[in-house]
């Protein structure tokens, strides 16, 4: 279900995967937060556009990122990048 996903957050008591939501951009609406490896993006070190692309589980596309989208390094380079 979630892939190769380097970060994943699962229930302790039902082992169920749990969602990263917060107001990532400060609109005041509830965002769905992913965490990926830089290096495994294959994108620029500053893109001009980070594109998402997907499907719900019900198989609705979704679509995301552009050029609003930032990468956000709140950490060593060697450690993390997070994707808004």
């Amino acid at each position: 279900m979630l892939g190769d996903a380097y970060e994943t957050h699962v229930d302790r008591k039902t082992g169920v995967a749990q969602r990263h939501e917060e107001d990532a951009d400060g609109d005041g609406d509830m965002d769905l937060v992913f965490h990926f490896r830089f290096d495994e993006t294959g994108l620029d070190c500053d893109p001009a556009a980070v594109p998402f692309n997907g499907a719900t589980f019900d198989g609705q596309p979704i679509t995301a990122g552009g050029s609003d989208a930032r990468f956000g390094r709140d950490f060593p380079i060697s450690q993390d990048w997070s994707a808004t």
